[in-house]
């Protein structure tokens, strides 16, 4: 992806390949949803709070009740 590019993904999780993410650091990303909620990748929870400073987490809308 070119630098500064960034990623907005309400959809699923899945759609974003996470593994890539991490590799892309140039690259910013919001996102509520995650691959295997809630079980969520520990190496990419830690790459996107220690080295990802534009990563955007929001909570998902249809969880809260």
């Amino acid at each position: 992806m070119r630098k500064n590019s960034w990623i907005i993904n309400t959809s699923r999780g899945g759609i974003v390949n996470e593994e890539d993410f991490m590799s892309q650091n140039k690259v910013s990303m919001i996102s509520d949803v995650f691959n295997n909620e809630p079980n969520i990748n520990k190496d990419f929870q830690k790459s996107c709070y220690l080295s990802t400073p534009t990563l955007q987490v929001i909570p998902n809308f249809h969880a809260i009740k």
